[in-house]
């Protein structure tokens, strides 16, 4: 937990944090439709975890750039296993930059089919999430995620389909005329694996769709 600590505090006083500022961009040009898929995977996206044995609480810390967008959002999540097939899970983050404030907060949760002597490889994930630029946008996104653990030469693999779908609601007006309200649905590949460093985790993910690209970053406790 205190490596965790110590990563949270070192990238705040790094790390340049995206903004999501829409001033001077239209909600019709490529620019303003990324940065909302951005904030729609972000506020959803959150590393597979597995919580083995008596453990029951799992905390991480995530680090997630979009290919097309500058800065990095930070991200604090957490997993509580219900049962041996059932989990929830949650995420949040609250930071500012030159151009607002930013507030990101999710909840989901991770069922696995199958049978408690014969789990299935795959897993199924359903989360919400909800993100507000101050003065700019909000968004509302639903995200179904089906992942398939499996090995590459001893190495864990995830591989997982998934689709989410943004509601965005602007509070930002310029000169032009812009709808109040948009919809924007994404269809990706996730790929993931899982590092082992002590006690800890380390989760980096890869989210590839066909206008939108995310890596994410995430060093987990399980506990």
């Amino acid at each position: 937990m205190k490596v965790l600590i110590f990563i949270f505090f070192l990238s705040l006083g790094y790390s340049q944090w995206s903004s999501f500022h829409l001033s001077g961009l239209d909600i019709e040009t490529k620019e303003t439709k990324l940065l909302f898929r951005y904030a729609g995977l972000g506020s959803t996206n959150q590393p597979l975890t597995s919580i083995n044995g008596l453990k029951r609480v799992s905390i991480g810390f995530s680090l997630n750039k979009g290919f097309s967008n500058s800065g990095l959002m930070p991200l604090i999540n957490g997993q509580l296993k219900v049962s041996w097939n059932l989990a929830l899970r949650g995420r949040m983050s609250n930071y500012s930059t030159k151009a607002g404030t930013v507030q990101l907060y999710g909840w989901g949760m991770k069922f696995v089919p199958g049978s408690k002597n014969m789990p299935s490889k795959w897993k199924l994930l359903f989360d919400l999430g909800n993100f507000n630029s101050f003065r700019q946008f909000k968004s509302n996104t639903i995200q179904f995620l089906a992942i398939r653990s499996t090995t590459l030469k001893r190495f864990p693999i995830n591989i997982g389909l998934g689709a989410n779908i943004i509601n965005i609601s602007q509070n930002h007006l310029s000169n032009t005329l812009i709808p109040n309200k948009l919809k924007l649905q994404s269809n990706f590949i996730n790929i993931g694996t899982t590092l082992n460093l002590l006690s800890y985790k380390i989760k980096p993910q890869l989210w590839l769709g066909m206008d939108y690209n995310l890596f994410s970053i995430s060093f987990v406790e399980t506990f």
